[in-house]
């Protein structure tokens, strides 16, 4: 057995994961500096839209909490939306909340949440969102910038089953 697999075989999974994803963001990050755009691979940023720009639809909740981050039904933020007030999200295959109509899209209001997103925006100023195709932040990942919007890869899109902020 090699150091290395001693050393792997002593990590954590949560340490082990904690490693994946810092390696992830910094090939990510390396790809979009180059100005690659986004990689088509299992985990890729989205260099989409800026959330700064109308129709400013991830503002605060109708109650005026806080919204970290939303999911729409269509691609380009189109459709009915849905807004988290939780830094994370493990949607549920029995319940979830519903997407919502709004002034700018209703198709897809009344669906869940879960398998049924297309397109994300960040409302956060220094953290960046994963939307994750497995329960528990786990699996293939679109990754969201602050302040920033943009549709999710075909590994995640209409298969999401989570979403975390990383700061």
């Amino acid at each position: 057995m090699t150091n290395t697999t001693t050393m792997r075989s002593r990590l954590t999974s949560r340490a082990r994961k904690a490693l994946l994803t810092a390696a992830a963001l910094t090939v990510a990050s390396s790809a979009l500096i180059a100005g690659a755009g986004q990689a088509q691979a299992a985990s890729s940023w989205s260099n989409g839209w800026g959330t700064y720009s109308n129709p400013f639809r991830c503002t605060n909740g109708n109650d005026g909490e806080a919204v970290y981050f939303c999911l729409y039904y269509n691609s380009g933020a189109n459709g009915a939306v849905w807004k988290s007030p939780y830094r994370l999200w493990n949607f549920n295959r029995t319940w979830t909340a519903p997407f919502e109509r709004d002034q700018y899209g209703s198709n897809g209001a009344g669906q869940r949440v879960y398998h049924n997103a297309a397109s994300a925006e960040n409302d956060t100023n220094n953290c960046n969102l994963g939307v994750y195709s497995n329960w528990n932040t786990d699996g293939d990942v679109t990754w969201i910038p602050p302040l920033r919007g943009g549709n999710l890869n075909s590994y995640v899109k209409n298969k999401n089953e989570s979403a975390a902020l990383t700061c």
